[in-house]
């Protein structure tokens, strides 16, 4: 088939050719995200995927031609969750592009193993639904939606369970749900969390709901883990085990500081410890951020780490080198800094998306050129704030300085599981807010350092 000179073959990462595309077609078969669900207790809610989000599922609509449809096929799991999220997901797609009933615009079928959900462009007909009907009898295939189905037309062949009283199975009950004013409800009482991903959590396969862990451990007893993606768990025991082991940095810095003859004042250590905490929690929030979000950009993690570990610490290099003439000659010095690297941030968060998407048809060498611009400022002003905090802590409580690098260090290791956390609670444009505010309050820290300093000072004289 690939020998056919009307077959090309392009090799590239699913999302980032949808976003180049110019192109329309008559089926997309979304084959990166079929395979059956096994719902172990594995860690794959952890995995992004940028094709699997609402903005992806827009990005394949808006690829069809006008008759065009769009295919899934997942495999069936206990308790329903992946092929559920994968119609809320086209569900929402459809109405982000001005669907106001997307009934019409969806069908799906399932056999005993796996779930087909197709999306079409445009509202299915008589005729289509008829041939569809037709070919799921013939293949002796479950319907669960067609525009117009009735309830005794669903859950006959293979029956599935679904809510008490009801004939139906619980992926009908959820589509009629999902198309309903009772879909914030649903969401909201589910057994999994079938929200649909989106580009600012992009995380599809991740179902974890705490409310849920009490029901799947009465209904499934000790197996309840195999039926639960376990991704955000593992994710919370592994910062817990991660802030454990970091803290073994903690106790030398401490007893050196007890064991001084004139300790730095209270105020001093504590401000360090608030500075430098800041600035490791800061720094990683953002570079865990900026690799998420290049991910999309480029098309392949590998290349998104690369660009932004390599880009982080070049410039943030650079930016060290510079600090003393900079700060020297701007007013407030690095709390101008801070603020603004916080401003760089905010700027970031509202606009990378519009940039990333003009840019999106350009040559790969082009892209990482464009990300290395982006990056270069920003990078550049990271890498002021703590050598001069280093300089400072030095000049007037030289006794905390292996403090301010125990913290330091304690706080980067420890947010890297942080930052994930986040990102799927809540979104990288709240990292990317609260890296903001953490930099802001870095800068308002070290002007109070200074103060404090300028108080040993006059103590020590």
């Amino acid at each position: 088939m690939l020998a056919d000179p009307r077959v090309r073959v392009i090799a590239a990462e699913p999302r980032a050719f949808l976003d180049s595309n110019r192109e329309k077609f008559d089926i997309i078969h979304l084959r990166s995200l079929e395979g059956f669900a096994p719902g172990s207790g594995g860690i794959g809610g952890l995995r992004e995927d940028y094709l699997a989000t609402v903005e992806g599922f827009r990005k394949c609509l808006r690829s069809l031609s006008p008759r065009g449809s769009a295919c899934v096929v997942r495999g069936i799991q206990d308790p329903a969750r992946d092929n559920i999220k994968i119609a809320a997901t086209w569900i929402q797609a459809l109405e982000d592009n001005g669907v106001h009933d997307p009934g019409p615009y969806i069908l799906m079928a399932r056999d005993e193993l796996s779930m087909a959900t197709l999306a079409s462009r445009s509202p299915v007909g008589t005729s289509v639904v008829k041939k569809f009907r037709r070919i799921c009898r013939d293949s002796s295939w479950e319907t669960e939606w067609f525009p117009g189905i009735r309830a005794e037309q669903t859950n006959r062949l293979h029956v599935l369970p679904g809510p008490a009283g009801s004939s139906v199975s619980w992926y009908h009950h959820a589509l009629r749900k999902l198309m309903s004013k009772d879909r914030e409800t649903f969401y909201q009482n589910w057994i999994a969390d079938v929200r649909p991903a989106t580009d600012d959590s992009p995380f599809f396969h991740d179902f974890f709901r705490w409310e849920s862990v009490g029901t799947l451990s009465r209904v499934f007893g000790p197996l309840w883990p195999a039926r639960s993606e376990m991704g955000f768990l593992v994710l919370i025991m592994a910062a817990i085990l991660t802030a454990l082991a970091a803290s073994i940095l903690l106790p030398a810095p401490v007893i050196l500081l007890r064991r001084e003859s004139r300790p730095p004042h209270g105020m001093m250590i504590a401000l360090t410890v608030m500075y430098f905490g800041g600035l490791g929690t800061g720094f990683m929030l953002l570079e865990m951020s900026f690799i998420q979000v290049f991910t999309r950009f480029l098309g392949d993690p590998i290349f998104a780490a690369a660009l932004v570990i390599g880009g982080f610490l070049l410039f943030a290099g650079a930016g060290s080198m510079a600090q003393p003439h900079v700060t020297r000659r701007i007013p407030l010095g690095i709390g101008t800094v801070t603020l603004g690297i916080a401003f760089i941030v905010l700027l970031y968060s509202v606009t990378l998306s519009a940039v990333f998407e003009s840019a999106a048809g350009l040559p790969h060498v082009i892209k990482m050129a464009i990300g290395t611009f982006l990056l270069a400022p920003l990078a550049f002003l990271l890498g002021m704030p703590f050598p001069w905090g280093l300089s400072l802590v030095h000049r007037n409580a030289v006794a905390a300085v292996p403090l301010a690098w125990a913290v330091n260090g304690f706080a980067s290791v420890v947010s890297t599981s942080l930052a994930v956390l986040v990102t799927m609670t809540y979104g990288f444009t709240v990292l990317s807010i609260i890296a903001a505010a953490i930099y802001a309050a870095a800068g308002m820290t070290a002007l109070l350092m200074v103060r404090s300093g300028n108080c040993q000072q006059n103590q020590n004289n």
